[in-house]
């Protein structure tokens, strides 16, 4: 079980990183980790467990396998069994679903380019006379001043009071999940926030570790969980 709670551990500490995260990359990254941590975890349980009877019958288990408990099992009979198994509840469920396809993406394609959506909210906004070669510009990741020579990147910096012809500045920039979940659990989201949603996918599989926990030790499968 040591090997499983230190996947735990990573998924904590994965979901810490998007709870801190500042910027709209910050959140790909801990959403990439994330997902990967919760998969591990999903995983060590099967590495562990997988062939014996408990969890085979309680988590679900492949045709194949699933003949081992249940010889008559035909395939008809073990696509209505394995959707009731929690494996199969667990991915029918949108909300975790949605994160171990971004798992998949994250594998296979590099990620999704197009998870996030940024917006910028100005509270005030002052411009006094500009010079000539100074342009500013409302973007989703806030307001910039373009001024001087050089790469566009290298004239581009955040307004502040401080910059040429900026006399007030002051703005929110919010970074939403473009095409989130839409239910969790048979609950609608109201609340579709990276952070909301990253929080619903590490406290459902940190029930699913102390499920498996309680039920290995009540079968005799596991002595210690620590």
């Amino acid at each position: 079980m040591k090997r499983i709670s230190n996947r735990l551990d990573r998924l904590n500490r994965a979901m810490d990183s998007v709870a801190a995260a500042k910027s709209e990359f910050d959140l790909e990254a801990g959403f990439d980790q994330l997902s990967e941590a919760g998969q591990n975890l999903v995983n060590s349980f099967r590495n562990e467990f997988a062939g014996q009877a408990w969890f085979d019958k309680w988590f679900g288990a492949s045709h194949q396998n699933a003949k081992k408990h249940f010889p008559d099992m035909d395939k008809a009979a073990w696509e209505i069994w394995v959707a009731e198994t929690r494996n199969g509840k667990m991915m029918a469920d949108p909300l975790m679903k949605w994160f171990f396809d971004l798992r998949k993406e994250v594998v296979h394609d590099g990620g999704n380019p197009d998870l996030f959506v940024s917006s910028t909210y100005i509270n005030a906004l002052a411009i006094g006379d500009l010079p000539s070669d100074v342009s500013i510009a409302i973007g989703s990741q806030g307001v910039t001043v373009t001024e001087g020579t050089g790469t566009a990147e290298e004239r581009s910096r955040m307004a502040t009071t401080e910059s040429p012809g900026v006399e007030t500045v002051s703005y929110e920039t919010h970074t939403h999940v473009a095409c989130p979940p839409d239910m969790h659990m048979g609950i609608i989201l109201l609340n579709v926030s990276p952070v909301a949603l990253a929080t619903s996918f590490t406290q459902y599989l940190a029930r699913l570790y102390a499920d498996v926990c309680s039920i290995g030790l009540a079968s005799g499968a596991i002595s210690d969980v620590r």
